[in-house]
């Protein structure tokens, strides 16, 4: 009797110390201002891959917005050679109007941007910055990242930002270029 009770322990162990190590993940509740924070904090600090499917974008000349600073992230990443990449909603509807302001600024920098396929409308808000993915309700807007009430996580699992990765090509495959 001791012994199966000693093989079961140690097989608790095994499996435990097995789970952990594959469906280990962190998870960080980013809501409210808090996204904009970790967004920026993470574009700076990424090693060799920024993927973004945004919604709604917004740009603004005036260089002192806060707002600016994502999309200079997505640029300063860009030309230390991590790979970025945005696809955005098409702007097929007035809705999105202000994703042409990004896109004429980022396509001048050389990012690398897509819009989605004729007809489709892509909603998603996520952000994969190396194993890290960025998900929630946050458009790339002065009014959803500084005043809206907003619901976000950063998980850090590279199971789970593989997954989305591979979900960020499909949708990379089937979008056009930006013709801003």
């Amino acid at each position: 009797m001791i012994k199966y009770l000693i093989a079961f322990v140690i097989m608790v162990i095994f499996v435990g110390s097995v789970c952990s190590y594959y469906f280990s993940s962190e998870i960080v509740i980013v809501n409210d201002k808090d996204y904009f924070k970790a967004v920026h904090s993470e574009m700076q600090n990424a090693n060799y891959r920024i993927h973004v499917i945004m919604y709604k974008t917004e740009y603004y000349s005036n260089k002192d917005k806060s707002i600016n600073k994502l999309i200079e992230d997505l640029v300063r990443a860009n030309d230390r050679d991590v790979d970025v990449k945005i696809i955005m909603e098409g702007g097929e509807s007035y809705t999105n109007l202000p994703n042409r302001y990004p896109c004429y600024y980022l396509t001048e920098q050389d990012v690398p941007i897509k819009y989605d396929k004729y007809g489709t409308t892509t909603h998603s808000k996520l952000v994969i910055i190396d194993d890290k993915v960025i998900i929630g309700s946050t458009n790339w807007g002065q009014q959803a990242l500084f005043e809206n009430k907003e619901t976000n996580v950063l998980i850090q699992s590279k199971d789970i930002s593989d997954k989305y990765e591979s979900y960020f090509q499909d949708l990379w495959k089937e979008s056009k270029s930006a013709e801003c």
